[in-house]
């Protein structure tokens, strides 16, 4: 349910229902991300590893387009993509600030 006011004297309640798009862990956005973590670009430094992180922005970006994916997908948990993205850099501080920039919109 939703509330709210017009024009200060009237209330009004609609019902709002949300739709979420839950996906599995193996769909192709959560499979390129998750993907990160086994790339073996932990020995890297940060600057090196950013064309990676750039790379996957653009395969992203075609997955949306072929909408084999959206920027809306989620896991049962709840996880967003923007959730698995920072969790598989997350070891690498100086990349966290890049992927938000990357995949801030999701």
């Amino acid at each position: 349910m939703a509330l709210s006011s017009l024009n200060g004297s009237e209330l009004q309640i609609k019902p709002n229902l949300k739709i979420r798009r839950v996906v599995s862990v193996s769909s192709p956005a959560f499979q390129l991300l998750n993907g990160y973590r086994f790339w073996g670009l932990e020995g890297l430094e940060a600057d090196d590893r950013i064309p990676f992180i750039e790379r996957i922005g653009d395969e992203l970006l075609r997955l949306f387009q072929e909408r084999r994916a959206t920027p809306y997908d989620r896991l049962e948990d709840g996880s967003t993509l923007l959730h698995v993205s920072y969790r598989a850099t997350n070891s690498c501080k100086p990349l966290n600030e890049h992927c938000v920039v990357l995949f801030g919109t999701l």
